[in-house]
């Protein structure tokens, strides 16, 4: 299967490489969490694939683009990785030796697009209550993108995961395209911030939301 075949939404293809009986038994072996929630490999592979797809395509868009999806959305799709991982581990192994081409190839996609990192700034984002988390072993902890708004967004982190930058996404006249302050004229119009987190469309205040 090619990689962007298994990218293009809505990813029927994956699903189609499958009978209905091996669904079945996917989803057998699910993994439940406390919440009722269930994993399945087959599901989580779709989302993987989602997930680098959408933070592949974030790249051609400017950082102030609400759309567009933050560190913590990397670490999200970090943990996702993590939960396919599982998956893959608890359904028969013929089923799993192909859904880990698929996921294999959704990999590469990643890695075509990322460079290598310590992982100490995602680790410390993804475990903000616990700040001396080990970093994982998995190597896609130890991937982040090149270019766009997340590299962007993790350029406001120090070596030790600490965060140094701007809060959240700026939208004002006095910072250029480069986010570098350039002052603000007398009179110039000052526009609105997001909160750091997320992508609310309902903006505060700025420039620092006070």
């Amino acid at each position: 299967m090619e990689a962007e075949e298994v990218m293009g939404q809505p990813y029927d293809s994956v699903y189609a490489r499958f009978t209905a009986a091996e669904m079945a038994v996917i989803d057998e072996h699910a993994h439940v969490d406390p919440y009722g929630t269930r994993d399945n490999a087959l599901s989580l592979t779709v989302s993987w694939a989602a997930h680098v797809d959408k933070l592949e395509r974030d790249r051609a868009l400017p950082w102030d683009d609400h759309s567009v999806w933050n560190e913590h959305d990397l670490v999200a799709t970090m943990i996702m990785r993590d939960r396919l991982v599982r998956a893959l581990g608890l359904i028969p192994t013929e089923l799993a030796e192909r859904l880990s081409i698929i996921a294999s190839e959704v990999d590469e996609r990643f890695r075509g697009f990322t460079i290598e990192d310590s992982g100490v700034r995602i680790t410390r984002i993804a475990n903000l209550e616990a700040p001396d988390t080990p970093v994982p072993n998995d190597w896609w902890w130890h991937r982040v993108p090149v270019d766009g708004p997340v590299a962007i967004d993790l350029s406001h982190y120090d070596d030790a995961g600490n965060y140094v930058g701007p809060a959240g996404r700026i939208r004002l006249s006095c910072y250029d395209a480069q986010e570098s302050y350039v002052g603000q004229s007398e009179g110039a119009e000052s526009k609105l911030i997001t909160p750091p987190v997320g992508h609310d469309d309902s903006p505060i205040p700025g420039p620092w939301g006070g």
